[in-house]
């Protein structure tokens, strides 16, 4: 694996399927794994899917055969390991750290145009 050769982490997206009704519960009790990044609660396929970042391959094995699949209502995984990621070059680093030229709201005189 390429994470291995190089010392860098596993990335793997983990779609699952959840039985009804226990998919807040199975969420929550994934984000107390440690490699499990987020999870979000989906439409489609799959119930839910999880972004994971392990140290090596036998790590996120470990993720998914002993932890996430003995979570009660989980019934089938669907583990995507990712190759390469790309980044909008516009996208900011953090969240909310935009910095303001002007705050001071728009004067608009009556009767002229947009």
């Amino acid at each position: 694996m390429r994470g291995e050769r190089t010392g860098m982490t596993i990335k793997a997206y983990i779609f699952m399927s959840i039985m009804a009704g226990l998919e807040e519960e199975a969420c929550r009790k994934l984000t107390e794994f440690e490699g499990v990044k987020e999870v979000a609660t989906i439409f489609g396929e799959y119930d839910a899917i999880a972004k994971t970042e392990t140290r090596d391959i036998d790590q996120l094995k470990d993720l998914i055969l002993e932890k996430l699949r003995g979570v009660p209502g989980i019934t089938y995984t669907a583990t995507m390991i990712v190759d390469k990621e790309y980044q909008h070059p516009y996208q900011p680093k953090e969240p909310n750290n935009a910095k303001f030229i002007n705050t001071q709201p728009l004067k608009v005189e009556s009767g002229e145009p947009w």
